[in-house]
């Protein structure tokens, strides 16, 4: 399958060392961050990094596109082996100034 754009988010919290630096690094890049709700970019079934198959996610932090390519991660959706990653536990933040 190719490689699909989404307009989704997730709550992606570290549960390793590794996953809670990744994270923390995220963070500090991007301050105005609430930490924990990720946008997912794109899906994909497969990447060129592993052989697992997917759904593999392509999230970022849910601010702005310019610190996309600065923070943004690959994901395993499913089998992530360093992150916990739940449904986002409310709507986008642009959703909410609208309502």
């Amino acid at each position: 399958m190719a490689k699909m754009p989404t307009d989704r988010t997730v709550a992606m919290t570290g549960i390793t060392r590794r996953g809670k630096n990744k994270i923390a690094e995220a963070k500090q890049a991007v301050p105005h961050w609430d930490g924990v709700t990720w946008r997912v970019v794109q899906e994909a079934d497969t990447v060129l990094f592993s052989t697992e198959r997917g759904p593999w996610l392509e999230v970022m932090p849910d601010v702005d596109f310019s610190f996309r390519d600065a923070v943004s991660r690959w994901v395993h959706g499913t089998n992530a082996t360093d992150f916990r990653i739940d449904p986002a536990p409310v709507a986008r933040a642009a959703t909410q100034e609208t309502a």
